[in-house]
């Protein structure tokens, strides 16, 4: 028997990094969390606490490469939603990737 070549796999990883702000002239409520769901090829979560100063900053990965679905859900009390007008920020992760999110009041 002549041996079997390993199986291939795809070695393409990614990273993928980014911020959150809200464009907003009134002072934000008091620190409140920002929920981030990454769902495609693999899923991840992630949370940033939204105060002043943002934007703020949240990372990642390792993930496979793909086509990602990035689902923004801000927890507090005021109602925000992503600047061009729904809660999915459509990402392809490969490699080092970055994404920037805009919330503005509902």
């Amino acid at each position: 028997f002549a041996p079997r070549p390993p199986a291939a796999f795809d070695s393409c990883a990614c990273r993928l990094a980014g911020t959150v702000e809200i464009d907003w002239d009134k002072p934000l409520e008091r620190d409140f969390p920002i929920a981030l769901t990454l769902t495609g090829p693999a899923t991840q979560h992630g949370e940033v606490e939204m105060f002043m100063g943002s934007p703020r900053e949240f990372r990642l990965g390792p993930l496979p490469c793909g086509d990602y679905r990035l689902i923004v859900r801000p927890l507090g009390r005021y109602r925000y939603t992503i600047a061009r007008g729904d809660s999915v920020v459509r990402v392809h992760c490969a490699g080092y990737t970055q994404v920037h999110v805009v919330l503005v009041p509902r």
